[in-house]
């Protein structure tokens, strides 16, 4: 009896060794049946994980694959055997081709398709005379030093039976172009049939891929849209796949992205070469803030004002209230608003009342990716600056 189709060991289990009866388990029973234990796992337990297997079955057949979780996921699959038998079907095909092909070039119009190519190399060769193409004439001499000397005997008879050489000159140059016409035309639609195949495939195996290591083999939850991205999603791309890994809590999700991604918006922080995390919810903006937007740095230095500029800006921002608090930049969240006058800035956070209003101090790089420019204001789109 089968232990289990697929079995997830958690890593603490993994790496307390609570877990080692499963593995002993799956083991001997996939040795019994003669299958394949297949481990999905990150690459630094691999090594371990299939020591443990092998201990308890020695000639149990361990295969392993790359996670990026620390978990252990076991699966008992059939083995290689079928796989044997396709490749000695498969040779006696060639066999008969060869025999057929051997027995093909046994009737005699050989010497006869010798003498019609050897008619147009003599025009070929005065082609390259005067078009001076290196093909041609790389396909002429070729041609001239291969016949037989049986051959050449019939070449001189087809060159006397043939006097007129300006009359054949003019008739190869016609031809060469038709040929040259003909492939120029066939060639294309072959090379637009091939692509789409080949795409499809690829698209289909990345996928599988994907479910293999992030959902346990099986399928997606389906599409998401750009839109409903959520913060804290993972967004990893292989070719022209894009995956959304969606953690909550201990479940977790799978979704491939539908529609217009640009990888480049200042929502999503790039984690490594092909890695992606949502930091805020993508805005619907018609122009949204791009991360190469905020590649060089802008420094504003804030202070509080004096006297006759603080009582303007209170008159302008707070109806001539006084703003009597203030805050550093670092102290800036998420929702954050504030308007810059010359070297000095008022800040307004949203309260169930209202707006509180403060007085900004400090450096901050207004050109970062967690500020964008909202009208005369700054904003701040980021949990973190």
């Amino acid at each position: 009896m089968l232990f289990a189709q697929a079995v997830a060991i958690d890593g603490k289990d993994f790496e307390s060794g609570a877990a080692d009866a499963k593995l002993a388990e799956i083991a001997r029973q996939a040795a019994a049946s003669g299958k394949t234990v297949v481990v999905t796992t990150p690459p630094y337990w691999q090594a371990k994980v299939a020591g443990k297997i092998r201990s308890a079955a020695p000639g149990v057949q361990v295969k392993t694959s790359d996670a990026f979780f620390e978990n252990v996921l076991v699966r008992i699959v059939d083995g290689d055997k079928p796989a044997k038998p396709e490749p000695v079907a498969a040779t006696p095909k060639p066999v008969e081709k060869v025999a057929e092909a051997s027995a093909a070039p046994k009737p005699a119009p050989h010497v006869e398709a010798h003498v019609a190519q050897a008619a147009p190399a003599a025009d070929k060769e005065t082609e390259a005379a005067t078009k001076t193409e290196p093909v041609q004439v790389a396909l002429a001499k070729p041609v001239a030093a291969a016949p037989a000397p049986q051959v050449k005997a019939t070449l001189d008879a087809a060159t006397t039976q043939a006097p007129p050489p300006a009359v054949d000159a003019a008739s190869a140059a016609p031809a060469t172009a038709r040929t040259v016409e003909v492939a120029s035309i066939s060639r294309p639609p072959a090379v637009a049939e091939a692509k789409p195949a080949l795409a499809a495939a690829d698209v289909a195996a990345i996928k599988h891929a994907f479910e293999n290591q992030f959902n346990l083999g099986q399928p997606a939850s389906g599409d998401i849209r750009p839109g409903a991205l959520q913060k804290g999603d993972e967004i990893f791309i292989r070719g022209p796949v894009r995956a959304v890994v969606r953690r909550q809590r201990s479940r977790v999700q799978l979704f491939w992205v539908d529609g217009e991604l640009n990888l480049e918006r200042s929502e999503l922080m790039k984690t490594d070469a092909n890695r992606y995390r949502v930091d805020e919810p993508l805005r619907d903006v018609a122009n949204p803030s791009l991360r190469a937007m905020h590649s060089e740095p802008k420094m504003f230095t804030a202070h509080v004002p004096a006297a006759k500029v603080r009582t303007d800006m209170e008159r302008h921002f707070n109806d001539a209230k006084v703003i009597a608090a203030s805050m550093h930049a670092e102290d800036l969240r998420y929702g954050d608003l504030f308007y810059v006058y010359r070297s000095h800035a008022v800040v307004f956070r949203r309260t169930d009342l209202g707006f509180d209003r403060y007085w900004l101090e400090g450096e901050i790089d207004l050109n970062q990716s967690g500020v964008i420019k909202s009208g005369d204001a700054y904003r701040i789109v980021s949990e973190r600056l």
